[in-house]
C-alpha cells in the first residue's frame, strides 16, 4: 500500500481508537494511541495530520475559554450561541446556523433536538442537556453566516490559545456522550453517521 493511503487508513482506525481510548477509564484497556500512531509517521516531516488528529476534543474549561475570547458584540453573541449549541447537541455548523425555535422541545429532563436538513439532506434527532434551555426558551434565528462564524470562531480559539477549529465542537459533543454511557450505534445515529 503507498505510504499517504496506508496513513489515511491507519488515520480513520485511530480516530474510532481514540473516542475508546478516551472514554476508557479502566486498567485493562491499555492502547497506546501515541505509540501507534508514531510508529506510522516514522520519516514523515509534515505533522499537520498528527496535530489535526490531536486537537478535536475540548474539555468543558476550554470550551469556556473559547467562549470567554469572543468579543462582546452582536456577531459575537450569535457565534457564542451557535458555539453552545453546537458543543451542547453535536450539531455541524450549518445545521445549527439552519436551526430554528421549532426545532427544539423541551421536555422534562432533556432537550431534543431536530435536525431537518442534515448532511446529505438527512433529517435526525439529538438531545441537549437542560443546562441550556435558557439559550433555548430565548432562541432567534441565526443572521450570520457560515464564513463570518468560521473567522470569529478561528480569532476566538487563537485568542484563547487553542488550535482547533468550530467542528472540534462537534467532536466534543460525541466525545462526551461515549463517555456517559450513550451506545455507539445510537451516538452514530445522533451524529448523523451511517457507519459507527
Amino acid at each position: 500500500i503507498p505510504s499517504k493511503s496506508r496513513w489515511l487508513q491507519v488515520s480513520a482506525v485511530l480516530r474510532k481508537l481514540r473516542i475508546f481510548k478516551l472514554i476508557a477509564e479502566d486498567e485493562a484497556f491499555s492502547l497506546n494511541v501515541e505509540e501507534l500512531r508514531d510508529k506510522f509517521k516514522k520519516g514523515k516531516t509534515d505533522n499537520h495530520k498528527l496535530a489535526h488528529l490531536t486537537n478535536k476534543y475540548l474539555t468543558r474549561a476550554q470550551f469556556d475559554m473559547f467562549l470567554n475570547a469572543i468579543p462582546n458584540t452582536a456577531a459575537g453573541e450569535q457565534l457564542r450561541r451557535a458555539a453552545s449549541l453546537s458543543y451542547g447537541c453535536g450539531c455541524r455548523m450549518e445545521e445549527t446556523l439552519n436551526l430554528r425555535r421549532e426545532d427544539f422541545e423541551i421536555l422534562e429532563d432533556v432537550i431534543v433536538v431536530t435536525i431537518r436538513n442534515g448532511k446529505g439532506g438527512k433529517p435526525r434527532i439529538t438531545y441537549m442537556s437542560k443546562d441550556y434551555a435558557a439559550i433555548v426558551d430565548r432562541f432567534t434565528p441565526f443572521t450570520v453566516t457560515r464564513k463570518s462564524v468560521n473567522a470569529g470562531s478561528v480569532r476566538a480559539f487563537a485568542k484563547a490559545g487553542l488550535h482547533t477549529s468550530f467542528h472540534a465542537l462537534r467532536h466534543s459533543f460525541a466525545t462526551d456522550a461515549a463517555r456517559n454511557g450513550v451506545p455507539v450505534l445510537e451516538l452514530a445515529a445522533m451524529m448523523g453517521h451511517s457507519d459507527p
